[in-house]
């Protein structure tokens, strides 16, 4: 399979990847070209393999936050919780809202 990105540099200074389909180009924002190359090969990987993307996902969260792969909607308003103050209380109109109530307890990661 073809990849759908391919790199460039402007004016000897910033990387950049274009998407062979729709033209459009998007900065890698590195100088280096190891950097910009790895960048633009999780870019073409992520096109070629999309159902692999959430595994991926999942295996840096759990190295980075092993809780964070069971946390549920209710430990987020908690957090939220501890964080909001004053006015911005407008959160807790989800946390009783019916339509809500079964995402609560399913995980959000």
């Amino acid at each position: 399979m073809q990849n759908r990105y391919r790199m460039y540099r402007r004016n000897g200074t910033i990387f950049y990847a274009k998407d062979k389909t729709t033209g459009r180009t998007e900065s890698l924002g590195t100088s280096d070209r190891a950097k910009a190359q790895r960048l633009l090969n999780a870019k073409n990987q992520a096109t070629e393999q999309p159902h692999l993307n959430v595994a991926m996902a999942r295996v840096y969260l759990s190295c980075k936050s092993p809780e964070m792969l069971n946390r549920t909607w209710n430990d987020v308003f908690e957090e939220m919780e501890l964080s909001y103050h004053g006015p911005t209380l407008t959160f807790h109109a989800w946390e009783v809202d019916r339509l809500f109530q079964p995402r609560r307890l399913s995980v959000s990661a």
